[in-house]
């Protein structure tokens, strides 16, 4: 059985194949590097807000079926 890539792993390999090909196309190890860095920081910092975001709805529907 194969086991199927989760979304994490299919945007991070995304990243690299992403800054191989500036790589290639530029030629420049910095500018390769910090699209890369760039990248990843950007998607981490979107999951990390995702899950905030989804704990706080959590939460609020608690919060209001306590109150009910």
């Amino acid at each position: 059985m194969k086991k199927k890539d989760s979304p994490e792993e299919i945007i991070f390999t995304a990243i690299i194949f992403l800054s191989l090909w500036i790589y290639f196309k530029t030629s420049d190890l910095s500018t390769t590097l910090s699209v890369g860095v760039g990248l990843t920081i950007l998607y981490i910092l979107i999951l990390v807000i995702r899950s905030i975001l989804h704990k706080r709805k959590t939460l609020m529907s608690g919060m209001i079926r306590l109150i009910r």
